[in-house]
């Protein structure tokens, strides 16, 4: 959520002509923008190497599986899920914003399917299931495209939010959360928030 996807967009354009990294450490946040991110991406006439520092979950996968080569380290995390969303109203109104949840689904599974050539049912069930994957898994799943030497995660719990390489967020937002983290959080001392 940091990096507005107007602004990288922006900053996209500017490097055309140059292979560029991208690294990235975020639990998601907008689907839109994480799929913005994702074109724009996609559109650069240049390789472009992406690095999952620490985690890419939700909407952060968008722009993680965009690269031309996808790095991960072999501590690191990747995490899909259903799209969700707040409603407001009648029966009616409830049931439309099921159908639409459904509609949105179906262009995550088509990029997740571009990334992996995994079948429509077999992401369904992961998005279902709120995957969590190691680098081992996503590797094999065809996510990323290599594994490098593991880094320093730094985790920590801070009531009921976790702060994974500096990224605060409410455990609350995730169905589950993956026992490596919650071990690293439990054992490491909480680290100091970027400024």
């Amino acid at each position: 959520d940091e990096a507005g996807s107007k602004e990288f967009a922006a900053d996209m354009l500017s490097l055309r002509g140059n292979p560029i990294k991208v690294r990235i450490n975020s639990l998601g946040g907008s689907l839109f923008a994480g799929q913005a991110m994702y074109a724009a991406i996609k559109q650069h006439d240049k390789h472009v190497t992406t690095y999952i520092d620490g985690v890419a979950a939700s909407a952060a996968t968008f722009p993680a599986i965009a690269g031309d080569t996808v790095i991960m380290p072999a501590n690191a995390m990747f995490m899909i899920h259903n799209p969700s969303t707040g409603a407001w109203g009648n029966s009616n109104d409830f049931r439309k914003a099921a159908d639409d949840l459904d509609k949105i689904r179906e262009s995550m599974v088509s990029a997740y399917q571009d990334k992996t050539g995994l079948e429509r049912d077999e992401i369904i069930k992961m998005l279902d299931e709120e995957e969590w994957l190691t680098a081992s898994r996503a590797k094999e799943l065809g996510f990323i495209d290599e594994i490098e030497t593991s880094m320093n995660i730094a985790a920590s719990l801070s009531g009921k939010n976790m702060i994974v390489n500096g990224v605060e967020f409410s455990m609350d937002r995730f169905k589950t959360i993956p026992t490596s983290l919650v071990q690293a959080a439990a054992t490491k001392p909480k680290p100091e928030k970027p400024q």
